[in-house]
């Protein structure tokens, strides 16, 4: 009995330390309902004898430049990305907040039903093909920029080929243009393209030392772009 009471702190220390690792993940997440954002600029462009469009291409498919036009407000509830599934924490865990900064302390996360994905995740889909000729070799390319304020580092973009998760930006992260593979296959004139899609999401388990990127229900973001870019290799 004198030796269980000799181990009683060291195995209460070791208690404590499994329960801190357990939550070391996602021990900061906002517990903002939705973010705000206006004045975001999403833009899609195409080098050489290529075209692009927000649908499937068609024979009538002409366009080389594509602007998404976020003219209204867009409003998103943060979210993370995590085993390519978008995630948020659990209704009952949003209990545990913290007043003085509004952040939760929580490893329970839970997947969003596809039916809900608008309420979290703003996507834009663009399709890529050839004009006339087969081009070979098309190297796409998403570049992030007006990244000024803390905030602005919780945006985050994941990037997809048809169903594939490729590639992901985050704010704050140093370079923000991602550049994709060349494409494996040529791209020809009689077929619906190549989907690229966009998916933008506010992180809210973003953070700075102890301190979320996403701190305000309100976010301006008119400094913000997004670019999407295919080239041809030949083309500058």
């Amino acid at each position: 009995m004198k030796h269980f009471r000799r181990l009683l702190p060291a195995i209460c220390l070791l208690l404590i330390s499994a329960m801190c690792a357990g939550t070391s993940t996602y021990a900061w997440f906002t517990l903002n309902e939705k973010v705000t954002a206006t004045g975001m600029k999403v833009k899609a462009s195409a080098t050489g004898s290529l075209v692009i469009d927000k649908n499937p291409l068609s024979s009538s498919s002409k366009l080389t430049t594509i602007d998404f036009k976020m003219t209204s407000p867009t409003e998103l509830k943060p979210c993370t990305y995590d085993d390519n599934k978008y995630k948020d924490i659990s209704a009952a865990t949003k209990a545990a907040v913290d007043p003085a900064t509004g952040l939760a302390t929580t490893t329970t996360l839970e997947v969003i039903a596809d039916d809900a994905l608008g309420q979290y995740v703003k996507s834009f889909v663009v399709y890529v093909g050839a004009q006339a000729q087969a081009v070979d070799g098309v190297i796409p390319s998403v570049t992030l920029s007006g990244v000024t304020s803390e905030m602005d580092k919780a945006v985050t973009a994941v990037i997809k080929q048809g169903s594939n998760n490729v590639g992901t930006i985050h704010g704050y992260d140093n370079n923000l243009t991602w550049t994709g593979s060349p494409f494996t296959a040529p791209l020809v004139a009689s077929n619906p393209g190549v989907m690229f899609t966009v998916e933008l999401y506010f992180d809210g388990a973003a953070k700075s030392g102890n301190v979320a990127y996403i701190h305000s229900q309100n976010m301006s973001l008119n400094d913000i772009s997004i670019d999407m870019l295919f080239k041809t290799p030949n083309s500058q």
